[in-house]
Parts: structure tokens; C-alpha cells; sequence
């Protein structure tokens, strides 16, 4: 006698474990797109809504980065003499090599303004040497 096979009547349970895994995976992506499409639409509005920096403001930023550009340059040896702060910088400047880290602080004329000037620091905090990374920022009181 032989036996009939009997029909199916579900799936076997590792496909019913792999359909729940799926299911929650899908779940969890779609809440991550939803969290990510939520913080992206707040955000990028915020971002854009910055006030536009003063022509004032957009050339002392240009001046700072051809120094900074100009400083980089002149540290390729790994010296930095007064001639080159002076070709780099101008003549309104003051190195300070005592402080930590270095810096060199250097007066720009606002354009458009008399007597008005705004003073910027250019840092080397891996010191004088070639290669190494120079910053700047702007400082609320010049020293000179």
C-alpha cells in the first residue's frame, strides 16, 4: 500500500521566520526614510536662510585667504623671515612667534570705510614648518 502525499497547507517555518524578517527590515527602512526625509526638510531650509555675509565681511575673507595662501607659500622652505610676512601679509602686521600657538596678526582696511579696520590671526598650530596647516579667524579686538 502506498501512501498518498497529502497537500500542503503552509509554508514551512523557516520561510514563515524569513518573510517576518524581511517584513521588519522593510518596516525599519521605511521608518529610517521617513525620520531622514523629516530632519532633511528641516534643516535644509534653516541652512538657506542664513543672512547673506556683508560685501564688507566677503572681502576681508578674501583678503584673509590670499594671505593665508600667500603664508603657506612662503613656509614651503620652512621659515618664514619678515620679508615674507611682509610679501604675504603686507605691512600692517605683527608676528608673534612667543604665543601658543605662533600667530601673525594681521590690520586690513574695511573697504569703503575710512579710519576702519579689522584685525585677523593666522595660527600655526603645528608651528613654523613646511606643509603644516595654518587657520585664521577674525579677533574683536586688534592688538595694535
Amino acid at each position: 500500500m502506498t501512501r498518498e502525499p497529502s497537500p500542503r497547507t503552509g509554508a514551512a517555518p523557516w520561510a514563515k521566520w524569513l518573510i517576518g524578517c524581511v517584513g521588519a527590515a522593510l518596516g525599519l527602512a521605511a521608518l529610517a526614510y521617513v525620520v531622514i526625509a523629516l530632519w532633511v526638510a528641516y534643516a535644509v531650509p534653516a541652512f538657506f536662510d542664513r543672512p547673506e555675509p556683508s560685501a564688507e565681511e566677503r572681502a576681508l575673507e578674501g583678503k584673509a585667504g590670499l594671505t593665508q595662501v600667500r603664508l603657506q607659500e612662503a613656509l614651503r622652505d620652512g621659515e618664514l623671515t619678515d620679508e615674507e610676512t611682509a610679501w604675504a601679509a603686507g605691512e600692517e602686521r605683527r608676528m608673534e612667534k612667543d604665543h601658543r600657538p605662533p600667530r601673525l596678526v594681521v590690520k586690513y582696511a574695511v573697504p569703503g570705510k575710512k579710519d576702519s579696520f579689522r584685525c585677523v590671526a593666522f595660527a600655526f598650530p603645528d608651528g613654523l614648518k613646511a606643509g603644516k596647516r595654518i587657520t585664521n579667524e577674525q579677533l574683536d579686538d586688534c592688538p595694535f
